[in-house]
């Protein structure tokens, strides 16, 4: 081999382990207990970034809507325009010709208004000054100004849609911060998923390595006793069986582990070079939750519901308006201001003359063809509809916390029960294990005994699983937290994000 290919080979080895060695110091253990695992979903995951910007919006929203009952000062005009036309020209004694003229114009205008929501009217204060300039033959300009305009604008014997816009934003607002408490819920209980997964998963391959180990030292046990013929062919050919088995199981729950591993980092959007250690609760907590307690908060925190009181109101909203359009309507309307005219600016600020304006206008339907009455007949079964829509969830709503309490408080026990159900199958296979190894009992009652211990280890972890999931399924549809005694509370997790 020449020189210069051992000292290529040479450089790439030692790259190569330089890179390899870069990227385990990159790499980072993180200990995930059951909590930090929901913490950090609830701070990073997808499912909360978009369930904050989902709140965002909606907060933005209501902050619009609110802030259109504020005062709002505008300034507007136009920059000085041409008009080149005919017109028609009034003469002195009445009659009219129709001349060429050209016009520059320019207008500007200040205005401070203020919407009433106690009477759906609305007030406005403002200042204009305009200026026309005739071109041509006779040229001359003109300014007009009104130092002060008051106008007032008030509808009569109508509905009040900026009372119904602000109790329907307001709802909106509510119905977005309990979808945002539900959606973080949500992703906590995901989260819990995903960490039994990746605990059970490991559990299981610690369990077939186990496994794999004791079949493997009990197929050498069973070739040397059907060496001296103490068992029978049978019997070896099945402990080879179950060697296999279990080297077949240990491939599968490697295989499962990498997969719920990756599936967690990626809903909490970890590197894929994290290494997670999970460290799960080994009991569940004591805690007791009140099944008309849990009704009552489901009730008052149900998204569902809320929906449909909204609906509700947009149902009412609706009818009101139906009966308003089809009644009688007036409309009140008045100004007072000050205004002049003149060649001169400064002729325009003096002597400045009055502006009045009143005006009263109405409309009554007399003849629609009964318009009216399907109008109204449409709002009001859309009303009834609501209501029985809102009825019908109130009840499904108790019935299906009621088993989800009860099905809680079940798995509570049940915990306990498992845990101790495992530690008795572990014993009883460690029994058989060294009864077997001494000749007292067959090997059918071990691997019996082996599959009881597997199967128990699997149901107690399960059951934890299930036990934290209807935990923040429960929280989720309560908006409680029955371990703490208090309510949910995002406001922190608000003001920091």
């Amino acid at each position: 081999m020449k020189t210069s290919d051992i000292g290529i080979r040479v450089l790439t080895v030692i790259f190569l382990s330089i890179f390899a060695s870069g990227a385990a110091l990159r790499a980072e253990t993180i200990e995930l207990t059951l909590e930090k695992c929901v913490q950090i979903a609830r701070e990073k995951s997808f499912d909360a970034r978009e369930a904050k910007s989902r709140f965002t919006a909606a907060l933005e929203s209501y902050k619009a809507t609110i802030a259109d009952y504020y005062p709002k000062l505008d300034f507007s005009g136009s920059a000085p325009g041409l008009v080149r036309a005919i017109n028609p020209i009034t003469q002195p004694d009445g009659s009219q010709i129709f001349r060429p003229q050209s016009q520059l114009f320019s207008y500007s205008s200040l205005n401070l208004s203020q919407k009433i929501p106690l009477t759906g009217g609305q007030i406005k204060v403002g200042t204009s000054l305009s200026r026309i300039d005739l071109l041509g033959n006779e040229e001359y300009g003109l300014w007009k100004l009104n130092p002060l305009q008051i106008t007032f604008e008030q509808p009569l014997f109508k509905v009040n849609s900026m009372k119904w816009d602000r109790k329907i934003a307001e709802k909106n607002m509510r119905l977005a911060k309990l979808a945002f408490v539900r959606d973080m819920e949500e992703t906590a209980r995901q989260a819990s998923n995903l960490f039994f997964d990746v605990f059970i998963a490991k559990s299981d391959l610690n369990n077939a390595r186990l496994n794999a180990a004791i079949n493997d030292t009990l197929y050498v046990l069973s070739q040397g006793r059907y060496k001296v013929g103490t068992i029978a062919e049978n019997d070896l050919l099945q402990s080879e069986l179950e060697l296999a088995n279990a080297k077949n199981s240990l491939k599968n729950d490697e295989l499962a582990y990498e997969q719920a591993v990756e599936k967690l980092k990626l809903f909490l959007d970890l590197p894929k070079e994290t290494e997670i250690i999970v460290k799960p609760p080994t009991s569940a907590p004591k805690v007791e939750a009140d099944i008309r307690k849990a009704e009552r908060l489901a009730l008052a925190s149900s998204v569902a519901i809320t929906n449909l009181e909204l609906s509700l109101d947009n149902s009412e909203r609706s009818l009101e308006f139906a009966k308003s359009r089809n009644s009688f309507n007036a409309s009140l309307n008045a100004s007072y201001g000050l205004n002049q005219s003149a060649s001169r600016f400064a002729d325009a600020t003096r002597d400045l003359l009055d502006q009045e304006q009143f005006n009263l206008s109405f409309s009554v339907p007399i003849f629609q063809w009964g318009k009216s009455d399907s109008e109204i007949e449409s709002a009001l079964a859309q009303k009834k509809s609501s209501e029985l829509a809102l009825e019908k969830k109130k009840r499904e709503l108790k019935i299906e916390i009621k088993y989800i309490t009860l099905d809680f408080l079940n798995l509570r026990n049940r915990v306990a029960i498992d845990a101790r159900s495992k530690e008795i199958a572990e014993r009883r296979f460690e029994v058989a294990k060294n009864r077997y190894i001494i000749g007292k009992i067959d090997m059918n009652a071990l691997f019996i005994a082996q599959r009881e211990k597997d199967a128990a280890l699997t149901r107690y972890i399960q059951t934890l699983k299930s036990f934290w999931s209807s935990y923040y399924n429960l929280r989720k549809l309560t908006m409680y937290d029955f371990i703490k005694n208090e309510p949910v509370d995002y406001e922190n997790y608000l003001s920091r994000n």
